[in-house]
């Protein structure tokens, strides 16, 4: 049996129509998929762009140890006891305190004259709290302000030494600096400066760079209270970390970090 036109029609009909619902589908699909694509990249920017705020506001509320007062100074000799003293200049040009400095120098009257970084590490202790380990003692610097050091008597020239140095002997200091900043990022710095006879008469930047140390504490020394076991820490306190430790000991009943 043939269908006749009037169904044909209504057949061409129904299939145009499915057709179009089909098309619409796609094109709704396709426009959902746009609008999630441009949803997600909009997401996507947002975060990076928070990420750069976040990244730039840290960057200038950091501190920033440099070598040398405010006006460029780096070092002077002091002259008036039975030996010159010779200081050192350091400058926190950061808004925010630098924590845990410590500076360690030498000379090249002292043979052998390289320099070691100071040490500053921290564990967590068995027992839950934190362990601070420094090969000397350290202290904050506060935002724009400047720290004088002392250079050791052993690496100091004597009077008739002095002398010598401003007539062209010559006379150069190396040292490295470190400390941590408010955010929990550890720094530390090389640097030589060299003597400059008359009529400069003052101490010029040799070398400076940055040594490539990690953020995280070298292992424990073997010595270190034995029957404890300490795991490295990061070498800074970060954010939030002294609220955790407060919150840890409402809860626990550990004891109080050292």
């Amino acid at each position: 049996m043939q269908p006749n036109a009037a169904n044909q029609d209504r057949y061409k009909e129904e299939k145009n129509y499915w057709k179009r619902q089909i098309r619409v589908s796609k094109c709704l699909n396709w426009i959902t998929l746009a609008t999630a694509v441009v949803g997600v990249s909009g997401l996507l920017y947002l975060k990076w762009t928070l990420d750069q705020s976040r990244e730039f506001f840290d960057a200038t509320q950091r501190a920033r140890v440099l070598l040398g007062n405010k006006d460029g100074k780096l070092a002077e000799f002091r002259l008036g006891g039975k030996k010159p003293v010779i200081v050192l200049y350091f400058y926190n040009a950061g808004p925010t305190r630098a924590v845990d400095f410590a500076v360690r120098t030498s000379s090249n009257l002292a043979q052998p004259n390289e320099v070691s970084e100071p040490e500053l590490n921290r564990y967590l202790g068995s027992y839950g709290g934190r362990v601070k380990s420094t090969s000397q003692p350290t202290k904050p610097i506060a935002g724009n302000s400047k720290q004088v050091e002392y250079l050791g008597s052993q690496f100091t020239p004597s009077k008739e030494q002095l002398t010598e140095i401003r007539n062209g002997r010559r006379y150069s200091i190396q040292g490295i600096y470190i400390y941590c900043d408010d955010f929990g990022r550890y720094s530390s710095e090389y640097f030589s400066i060299q003597y400059v006879p008359p009529p400069i008469d003052d101490f010029v930047l040799a070398v400076s760079y940055t040594p490539d140390t990690s953020q995280i504490s070298d292992p424990p020394k073997p010595n270190m209270m034995e029957g404890h076991t300490f795991t490295p820490l990061s070498r800074c306190e970060q954010l939030g970390e002294r609220e955790e430790l407060k919150k840890k000991k409402g809860n626990t009943g550990l004891p109080s970090p050292p």
